[in-house]
């Protein structure tokens, strides 16, 4: 899993710096989830599942001539137990970033983690 997460942000970031509307990563179901959340909340423009290869095409965003992913980070978990309270995520993100939270309830942006107040792993920080 965590080796399909750290392909799926390096292809995605290489993409970006190549200034290329599309990337190609692997197909996985965390990935799937990640691109509909990046999808709904206005990251990229879309992505098409070709299940014969099991890759995902990402269809990236361009907003004046600038990618509207500038930069993504994924954080891999220390331990099993390396979730983070409701407390802590407000300490230490705010609402100044996106970023996509892994929690009992699915995949949720830090945002409904707040109005939630919900807490859990975090995978994705988005800028």
């Amino acid at each position: 899993m965590l080796n399909s997460l750290a392909l799926f942000v390096s292809l995605i970031k290489v993409s970006v710096a190549r200034g290329k509307l599309t990337a190609k990563v692997p197909y996985s179901n965390l990935n799937f989830g990640l691109l509909k959340v990046l999808y709904y909340e206005g990251y990229i423009r879309g992505f098409k599942v070709i299940a014969s290869v099991r890759q995902i095409h990402v269809f990236l965003k361009m907003v004046n001539f600038k990618a509207s992913i500038l930069d993504i980070a994924y954080f891999c978990p220390k331990n099993k137990h390396s979730c983070l309270s409701y407390k802590k995520l407000v300490s230490l993100y705010g609402l100044k970033t996106f970023g996509i939270v892994s929690t009992n309830q699915g995949l949720l942006t830090l945002e409904q983690c707040f109005l939630y107040k919900k807490g859990g792993k975090l995978v994705l920080l988005v800028k």
